[in-house]
């Protein structure tokens, strides 16, 4: 992997409460996220969520261009283990059971992100995601969501290929 000025974080925690797992920016690919799925991706090294993302080795740059139903994503290598993961922009935040994550909506706000939803059946738990959408920024500001009080854990979400049984 080179290095290289890039908007997205060389590294990545699996999670607060993991820290032993980690997922490094791969700048010698790159993800491009689909608004409707894809069966086969010409050029692409694997396919992911059911088609919606394709993960590509190389330059961006001509392949972006030419369709702006695409957006651009990062992609990281998890270690240990050496998966590709692909971040979604999603960033699952967990607080302390006595805390209801949409009473935190106004706090998240300020600090630029919406909640998405909030899980059912824990309502100490929500999906947000940066307000604009923003993938970069979004995996960029998670060490301010781990500010918030009685948070117990922030998660990225990442899509990784998984053998079908």
């Amino acid at each position: 992997m080179t290095k290289s000025s890039t908007p997205y974080p060389e590294r990545l925690r699996h999670s607060t409460t993991n820290r032993s797992v980690v997922y490094e920016l791969n700048n010698d690919a790159y993800a491009l996220h689909y608004s409707e799925a894809h069966a086969v991706v010409e050029g692409s090294q694997q396919v992911l969520n059911d088609g919606t993302v394709a993960v590509f080795i190389g330059s961006c740059g001509a392949r972006a261009e030419r369709d702006k139903t695409t957006t651009l994503g990062p992609v990281y290598v998890m270690q240990p283990g050496g998966a590709v993961a692909v971040p979604t922009g999603l960033i699952l935040l967990r607080f302390s059971n006595n805390v209801r994550a949409q009473s935190r909506a106004p706090e998240l706000e300020k600090l630029g992100y919406d909640i998405t939803e909030v899980l059912s059946y824990a309502p100490n738990c929500a999906w947000v995601r940066d307000a604009a959408g923003d993938i970069s920024r979004g995996l960029g500001g998670i060490s301010k969501l781990e500010t918030l009080r009685n948070l117990e854990n922030v998660e990225p979400q990442m899509l990784m290929h998984s053998p079908r049984r």
